[in-house]
């Protein structure tokens, strides 16, 4: 499964050594805004992304959406914000 912004089903036969330029398996699906272009956004001139600790308790996992979106790093957010209130919960 390839996902990407164009129509890539012309490169297959150069990713996949025996691929037929013409394979009947092959699906292109277009659906717009699958990808869209997002920009990391900060609160001042000096911030470069939104903050991940809202308040106290309080964790924003999607901070980090603007810079790389996939169910990977969504799960690697929601494991460091466990961990982070896990660690202030004992500090306290």
């Amino acid at each position: 499964k390839f996902f990407s912004n164009e129509d890539i089903s012309d490169k297959l036969p150069m990713i996949f050594e025996g691929w037929s330029r013409e394979p009947a398996d092959t699906v292109v699906q277009h659906w717009p805004y699958t990808f869209p272009v997002l920009r990391p956004l900060g609160n001042s001139s000096t911030e470069r992304y939104q903050p991940i600790v809202l308040q106290p308790g309080l964790v924003y996992l999607n901070t980090m959406e603007s810079v790389a979106s996939a169910m990977e790093g969504s799960v690697i957010a929601a494991r460091n914000a466990a961990l982070l209130l896990h660690n202030k919960a004992l500090m306290s």
